[in-house]
Parts: structure tokens; sequence; C-alpha cells
């Protein structure tokens, strides 16, 4: 998230993620934009 007028810096967000891998490379983490999330908490003012 970079826009800090919407979430300011700090906020803490639950994503959806899978466990993936490519040929030849190792297993990562994949996320898309497009998935919803949740935001857990906001740093305080």
């Amino acid at each position: 998230m970079s826009d800090t007028s919407r979430y300011k810096v700090g906020t803490i967000f639950r994503i959806k993620a899978k466990l993936t891998d490519r040929e030849g490379g190792g297993k990562f983490l994949y996320s898309s934009w497009r998935w919803p999330f949740d935001v857990v908490s906001t740093p305080e003012d």
C-alpha cells in the first residue's frame, strides 16, 4: 500500500498469499494486489 493518505505508515494488514515456486528457483510467497485484504491495526495518532 503506497497511498499514505488512506493507510498511515505502520498500518498492519492481513493478506492472502500462496506458496509457489518457479522452475529452477526456490519457493516463495506470492500475493496479488487484486486479492482482498484486512486492516489489522493502525498506528496511534
